[in-house]
């Protein structure tokens, strides 16, 4: 068979309708996080998974692309959690909810940085329905935390 490759879980990619608009709504978003969650369980649940990686950075930055580029050389037991990450609360509610889910396995992160300039610009490069306005770009980047050790993560 074709070589195995690590499983992205993407909230983003959860939030494209049938005909590929990227379509944001709050509760488009909390059935994104369920769906990812499930999706998680099952996949540890079934043996052939043993380490989450989780993304950390803001929009436009490259998490995506760093998955595609480095990540995929990861082994085939890897699933990577694609989504921004970029405040200390949000990773400490993904952590709390994986203790609830009695996930157990090691959780990595890789935090990918960028300017903002640089971050804007990769952004504005999407289609037009998928980029962020420039007023949440500017609020991420001020309110961005790098992950620190104590967070929890292996």
């Amino acid at each position: 068979g074709a070589p195995r490759t690590p499983v992205v879980l993407s909230i983003d990619e959860q939030l494209f309708d049938d005909n590929g608009q990227y379509l944001f709504t709050p509760e488009r978003l909390a059935n994104a996080w369920d769906s990812c969650y499930a999706r998680l369980v099952t996949l540890l649940n079934g043996g052939e998974h043993d380490k989450v990686v989780v993304m950390c950075g803001t929009p436009g930055v490259g998490k995506s692309t760093w998955i595609r580029d480095i990540g995929m050389a990861e082994s085939s037991r890897t699933i990577f959690f694609d989504d921004l990450m970029y405040k200390v609360e949000k990773r400490k509610a993904f952590m709390a909810k994986l203790a609830e889910l009695h996930i157990t396995c090691p959780v990595e992160i890789v935090a990918v940085e960028r300017n903002s300039e640089s971050a804007i610009a990769s952004m504005l490069q999407r289609p037009n329905n998928f980029q962020v306005p420039l007023d949440a770009m500017d609020r991420y980047h001020r309110e961005y935390h790098r992950p620190g050790v104590s967070e929890g993560f292996s």
